[in-house]
């Protein structure tokens, strides 16, 4: 009997305690299974890595672009308005050059008028009263033309001068002594002014003698 309690107390020791399972060794293809799914893990995540990357980079060149089109704009922003700016200074300096144009105009028929009146006066004229009148309208005729001087309105035009296309208007060719194509009479005097012609002077040049 003591034997027999003996070899059931040595089984009693050698089972494992009661909810506590004896641990087993595991299989080799559990680990085989782990190591694939580490691997999809990785590369899941490299793969999530390289295409966040890629929208990055993406999202990086669109900014760039719109960076560099802002700059574009901004550039022709002043460029326009440097020109705006140039304009509207060209158009004050015309303005005051050229702004008593119309009026100078106006008052080249008065000193032409002027003039008339003194060629028709006769050069050997003895009448005192004539020549009297002659003196005051050559004087205001002085007198105007220098009012045109100060805005820069000049009188040119004289037989002997070359002719030239952009400031003449030939009205016929004369025989006379000089140079062919040279300016033989002025029948209107011209007036520029600044460096635009105000009124073109009517002239005749000289013809060229036959050959």
């Amino acid at each position: 009997r003591g034997a027999r309690a003996a070899l059931v107390i040595r089984a009693l020791s050698d089972r494992a305690p009661e909810g506590e399972p004896a641990a087993a060794e595991a299989p080799p293809a559990a680990d085989a299974e782990a190591d694939a799914g580490a691997a999809a893990d990785y590369e899941a995540a490299a793969a999530a890595a390289t295409a966040s990357l890629a929208a990055s980079e993406e999202r990086v060149a669109e900014l760039e672009a719109t960076v560099k089109e802002l700059q574009n704009q901004m550039l022709r922003a002043y460029a326009d308005a440097d020109t705006a700016r140039r304009v509207a200074r060209q158009d004050v300096e015309s303005a005051k050059k050229f702004g008593v144009e119309k009026l100078g105009r106006g008052l080249l028929s008065v000193a032409d008028n002027l003039q008339r009146a003194l060629d028709a006066v006769p050069q050997d004229s003895q009448d005192v009263h004539l020549l009297a009148l002659a003196e005051g309208v050559a004087m205001t005729r002085e007198e105007l033309v220098k009012v045109l001087h100060t805005q820069d309105i000049f009188e040119y035009g004289a037989a002997g001068d070359a002719f030239d296309p952009n400031v003449h208007e030939v009205l016929t060719e004369v025989a006379a002594e000089g140079e062919p194509g040279t300016i033989a009479e002025v029948y209107q005097t011209g007036y520029m002014i600044h460096e635009r012609v105000l009124r073109a002077a009517k002239v005749a040049t000289v013809k060229a003698p036959p050959s």
